[in-house]
């Protein structure tokens, strides 16, 4: 009978140590990167921008462009003619998104869109106008309110419709096939 137990304990040891050297690795390498990646995103100095893969911070002009599109024509208009006669590269950003440096220029101009998020529904054509910064997260609690919404979009939320279109917009919707909408599609439901 001792023998019986010693047998079976030994199997049960030798279970659990294997499990806790197959597991344990992972485990620690998960809780020590979690552990070590838990401090906030700084925010980045004056002067510099960066995009979402925090790998690309350049020197650049930033300009925020405002809501009010009469004041962005002319925000717009100066900015080109100082890129133009300085011969400095612009760049469009809205919810800073894309990663890779794409968009970026170094000592160039980077136009913020994001606060050019304004929206008008036309409720005869269903068709909302909206700012180039505005977020779908903007969006649709707006067509909520006016008891519309979007039947397909991307699977997120947090980007900026000049990024969506800029970005050839994709969505899905739970048990339903993968769509594309293709930018002239989305720029008749979002102009």
């Amino acid at each position: 009978m001792k023998k019986r137990i010693r047998t079976v304990l030994f199997i049960v040891l030798a279970t659990v140590t294997l499990v806790i050297a197959i597991v344990g690795r992972p485990i620690i390498h998960i809780s020590l990167t979690a552990w070590n990646d838990r401090s906030e995103i700084q925010p980045l100095p004056p002067g510099l921008i960066d995009d979402a893969s925090r790998l690309n911070s350049t020197p650049v002009l930033v300009r925020e462009v405002p809501d009010n599109p009469k004041k962005a024509v002319q925000v717009l208009q100066e900015l080109l003619k100082v890129a133009r006669s300085t011969g400095k590269k612009v760049a469009l950003a809205g919810a800073r998104h894309s990663m890779g440096g794409h968009t970026i220029y170094a000592d160039g101009i980077s136009l913020d869109m994001s606060n050019f998020k304004h929206m008008a529904l036309d409720e005869k054509t269903n068709v909302l106008h909206v700012g180039s910064g505005a977020r779908w997260a903007d969006i649709i609690p707006y067509l909520n309110a006016h008891g519309r919404s979007v039947a397909l979009m991307q699977s997120n939320n947090d980007f900026s419709i000049g990024g969506t279109m800029s970005a050839n917009a994709h969505g899905w919707q739970h048990n339903s096939p993968h769509e594309c909408l293709h930018r002239k599609q989305l720029s008749t439901y979002a102009s």
